[in-house]
Formats: structure tokens, sequence, C-alpha cells
């Protein structure tokens, strides 16, 4: 199964091993943040995090420039889908894990486009599910 976290607030360096320990994690490069992925890539080039740095997860960082993470999410909907579906990249995208953001219906209906159709509600955000 192909699935992605993508993360807009502040997380733990445990939340993050945990994410990125069962998927790609696609994370806001905040203060706060960076911290977190440097700390967690140290511990990969110390030996300390699991050998294989192109397992399962993997990590890459963007910047948010807006106030609105719907909009941030938008801009970035077509680069994830180019990174993890391009071309004809199979198995397609079948769930997004939806960190420090809400399901507000405008962003249901924006991932809606990329045939999410299953949105359920959890205690870090929301996961949207290709079904």
């Amino acid at each position: 199964m192909n699935e992605i976290a993508v993360v807009f607030a502040d997380i733990s360096y445990e939340l993050m091993c945990e994410l990125e320990s069962k998927m790609h994690v696609w994370i806001c490069l905040t203060k706060q943040n960076k911290r977190i992925v440097d700390l967690f890539w140290q511990n990969r080039v110390d030996g300390q995090g699991d050998d294989d740095v192109m397992g399962i997860g993997g990590t890459t960082t963007f910047e948010v420039f807006e106030i609105d993470h719907e909009d941030d999410l938008c801009d970035l909907l077509d680069e994830i889908y180019q990174h993890h579906c391009g071309y004809g990249m199979d198995p397609k995208l079948h769930a997004i894990q939806l960190v420090g953001i809400d399901a507000t219906e405008s962003l249901r209906e924006i991932l809606r486009d990329y045939d999410f159709t299953q949105f359920n509600k959890n205690k870090i955000g929301f996961r949207a599910v290709n079904v």
C-alpha cells in the first residue's frame, strides 16, 4: 500500500520516527521540525536508526508560505503526485495521513479531485483514503 504523511504542525521526534517507519513523510520546515529532521537523519547516519535508509519511509521537507494550510496542500499535491505516482509508477497513492490540519469541506473537495473519497479523523489530524 502506497501511503504518505504530510505534516503541517510541529511534531515530536517520536512521532517523526513512527510516521517515517511506515511511510514517506513530507514535513513543513519550521524551526522545531528542522531540528527534528536533522536529529532523525543524524541518528540514521550514526547507525542508531534503521539500516535501510531507503526503506519504507523517507523524508521530504517543504516550506510553508501561507497561513491557510489548505493553499499549501493544494500547491503540494501536484508535486507529491509527480514524486509518488508519476511516470506510471504502481501502486498509486492509496492514502495520505495529514498532520496538523482539519478535514474541512473545502479541503475534502480538493482531495476528491485526486480520487480520495474516505476521510477518517484521528488524534494527529486525519487520513484521506483513495478507495
